[in-house]
């Protein structure tokens, strides 16, 4: 680190006050959810900052969030091949003032060296789709595709789909985080993905509305979380479906929208090879990058065997 700069490691219980405003200001995130955040990863989580002198400059925070699996034998159990743990580098947040000068991809990489020195591999999902060109000259690349999309209750139903307020044969049923689990990486034995740890599983719950609504679909046809984005609307954080199921992203947010009251729903779902979802989409559906990463050389080989593309899901915006 050239000239005055150093990054100091931090444990959870022993990070400087600095480290939370400059979080809190960047994000605008409260101090309870910073906290939360730290508790629920205890052993399993650090705090990175770049300093200028004793100015803080940049911060970063670095979780275990479970591990990188590929596909399994087929017709075997569910939870794939292990390839490698997941680290996540998480809030990277830079003081307005100083940026431009490189501070941020500095404490970036320095936790992508931390990762790796770990037999990890380093994990971030982008702010927004501009960042991803800033974060590749540092080597990440991006893995992690996601559909997105939105339904408003009153809008006309795709072809062949009901319309709100018309979809009983889509059922809901709320369930313990532990059989989430269960039925998410069913779900998923077809493509590589993250299987969370038992701690992330736990923050995906606080993330959720009303800190529980993990959802069964159809009992295991699809699963499905409900949240809410930073502005607070509602959204379907993670829309998985089985395979050869009539059962859509859109579908269940269409049912929702009846099961909960909403007035609009947004949801997230893996992408699919189908260029449609559940048939004319009168709203836009859009594929953006949700995760980033950077391991091995052979990490890309192994993840391009797959049928399907990796699944990162929960970049706990």
């Amino acid at each position: 680190m050239g000239g005055n700069r150093e990054i100091r490691i931090f444990e959870a219980g022993n990070r400087p006050a600095a480290f939370d405003r400059l979080w809190a200001r960047v994000f605008e995130d409260e101090q309870v959810l910073i906290d939360g955040f730290f508790l629920n990863f205890p052993g399993e989580i650090s705090a990175y900052g770049l300093y200028e002198g004793e100015r803080l400059l940049s911060g970063l925070t670095q979780f275990r969030m479970g591990d990188l699996v590929a596909p399994g034998e087929e017709g075997g159990p569910a939870g794939g091949t292990l390839l490698a743990p997941a680290l996540v580098s998480y809030a990277i947040c830079t003081d307005p003032a100083a940026r431009g000068r490189g501070a941020g991809a500095a404490i970036t990489a320095f936790a992508a060296e931390r990762a790796q020195a770990a037999g990890a591999v380093s994990v971030l999902s982008p702010a927004e789709e501009s960042l991803v060109d800033f974060y590749r000259p540092i080597g990440y690349q991006p893995f992690f595709q996601v559909r997105t999309g939105m339904v408003m209750a009153g809008r006309e139903a795709p072809a062949g789909a009901p319309a709100a307020g018309e979809s009983p044969e889509v059922h809901f049923e709320k369930i313990p985080a532990a059989d989430y689990q269960a039925v998410r990486e069913d779900l998923l034995r077809d493509r590589p993905h993250i299987r969370l740890s038992p701690r992330a599983l736990e923050l995906v719950r606080l993330f959720s509305a009303g800190e529980d609504s993990l959802y069964l679909v159809n009992e295991g046809e699809a699963c499905a979380v409900l949240g809410e984005e930073e502005e607070g609307r509602p959204l379907l954080q993670e829309v998985l479906v089985r395979p050869g199921s009539p059962l859509t992203a859109m579908k269940i947010a269409r049912a929702a929208i009846d099961r909960f009251g909403l007035q609009a729903c947004f949801w997230r779902a893996p992408v699919r090879s189908e260029r449609k979802e559940g048939g004319r989409a009168p709203e836009k559906v859009r594929t953006q990058t949700q995760g980033m990463i950077l391991g091995p050389a052979d990490l890309e080989a192994a993840l391009a065997e797959a049928a399907k593309g990796p699944y990162f899901g929960f970049p706990f915006d």
